[in-house]
């Protein structure tokens, strides 16, 4: 005999009370399921912000406690994508791709100079008629 149906024949006054308890205890919100509100608004956001870069699902895994797998199932679904592209008619996104997951405006120019560091030029011969290093012919050992 298990246990449950020992409590069940011996004790069900104990086991009744215990049920009954169990059944009245609120349930934990769920954080795995349905997207909230307030998520769904985050998503829209950052796919403004986004607009045009690869690998937005993955990128948007840094704002949410999401993985990059629920954020493109979700960007797939036809309701999300009719609800993004009206969001993104009332508020065009950027107008270039960001790298930056901060959203900097771009509107800093950033100049960058490569440095260039003079090479000794190498002698093509000698005083002496003996050819440099670098032009003298392989020997091979056999």
């Amino acid at each position: 005999m298990g246990l449950s149906q020992h409590e069940r024949t011996a004790h069900p006054e104990v086991r009744n009370e215990a049920r009954a308890d169990f059944q009245a205890a609120p349930e934990a919100p769920s954080t795995s399921g349905s997207f909230t509100e307030d998520e769904v608004n985050l998503m829209l956001e950052l796919e403004r912000r986004f607009h045009g870069d690869r690998f937005v699902a993955k990128k948007m895994e840094g704002y949410l406690d999401r993985t990059a797998k629920q954020l493109r199932d979700k960007r797939a679904l036809p309701s999300y994508k009719a609800l993004r592209e009206e969001y993104l008619r009332r508020n065009p996104p950027q107008e270039e791709p960001s790298d930056d997951p901060a959203g900097s405006s771009g509107d800093e120019e950033v100049a960058v100079q490569e440095e260039v560091v003079p090479q000794p030029a190498l002698p093509e011969a000698d005083g002496d008629g003996t050819q440099p290093a670098h032009k003298l012919p392989i020997q091979r050992s056999r």
